[in-house]
């Protein structure tokens, strides 16, 4: 079955086949492929007179444009996303760090004990002050306002575009 000019389709190969191109956001003279300009424009960039630009779907997941009950909306040729994101205090659900010890407990009843020095004795890890925060030794922050990869699994392919075959009627 012959393309629809303008179809885009994933392609395994390492090349784009005849008829076909790659989605990289390439510019094509408008002359020499008037009937793929008739079909997406310059929506995609170029001045719309004598160049036009390809959808550029390098790095990018394609989604269905529109909405539903449930679902953001998202608008016809809209974009978003971003490869890293730094996770603020705020957006981490609510955890604990439990605290190991390297010996054995001597007492029974916590009620009003405190942590003891730290078995060689370099470093206090308590307070003789209620309320008071324990000592960084103990347990401190972790992470380091990095960003992190967020990044779903994937299979890096060849998105192409259709320059020749059935022109779409509308309807």
């Amino acid at each position: 079955m012959d393309p629809y000019i303008g179809e885009i389709r994933l392609f395994a190969g390492k090349y784009a086949p005849a008829g076909w191109y790659f989605c990289n956001g390439q510019t094509l003279q408008v002359v020499a492929h008037q009937t793929l300009f008739t079909v997406i424009g310059n929506m995609y960039g170029g001045d719309g007179k004598t160049t036009f630009a390809l959808p550029d779907m390098r790095g990018m997941a394609p989604i269905h444009q529109g909405n539903g009950a449930g679902l953001t909306p998202r608008p016809f040729l809209s974009t978003g996303g971003t490869n890293q994101v730094t996770l603020t205090e705020r957006q981490m659900p609510f955890h604990d760090h439990a605290v190991n010890c390297q010996t054995t407990a001597n007492e029974n009843n916590p009620n009003g004990a405190i942590w003891a020095n730290e078995p060689r004795g370099a470093r206090p890890v308590y307070s003789q002050t209620a309320n008071t925060p324990m000592s960084a030794q103990a347990i401190g922050t972790a992470g380091g306002g990095k960003p992190h990869n967020n990044m779903q699994p994937y299979a890096a392919l060849n998105f192409i575009i259709a320059a020749e075959g059935v022109y779409p009627s509308k309807p």
